[in-house]
């Protein structure tokens, strides 16, 4: 069973010099812009595909990357431009080195907790998804 955590703004992470290239003029500024992007059977890359779409940016896929570590560790190498949820920017730029180039508001990740039950009645679990509730809000 999905229970709704909550959901976080996605935003354009990549490294400095990168930023610096694609900060003016964002979001528009990330056509033909090299990204390194989630494959396309996740809620998010739809969705950005959609934006891009929707937006009129055409932008250069170098990767479409499965694990979330992998594809920030890509980043990190200065290969391209990732989106991730801003609420973790503080941890990409301490494990990574990448920096928000800017916030995509209309986009957002949504974030569920797993569970074999339909009512989550153990409290050590309860208070765990709360925590995280407050966490994302």
């Amino acid at each position: 069973y999905n229970h709704p955590i909550g959901e976080a703004i996605v935003a354009a992470f990549a490294k400095p010099e990168l930023v610096d290239r694609y900060k003016d003029d964002f979001p528009w500024s990330l056509t033909n812009a090299p990204l390194i992007l989630q494959t396309t059977n996740t809620d998010l890359r739809r969705t950005l595909d959609k934006w891009f779409n929707d937006q009129n940016i055409t932008p250069r896929i170098l990767a479409e990357i499965e694990d979330s570590a992998l594809l920030k560790t890509f980043a990190a190498e200065g290969s391209g431009v990732i989106f991730a949820p801003s609420i973790v920017s503080n941890e990409i730029k301490r494990r990574y080195g990448l920096i928000p180039i800017g916030e995509l508001p209309n986009i957002r990740e949504n974030f569920y907790a797993i569970t074999m039950q339909r009512k989550v009645e153990n409290k050590l679990v309860n208070t765990i998804l709360n925590q995280a509730r407050e966490w994302l809000y």
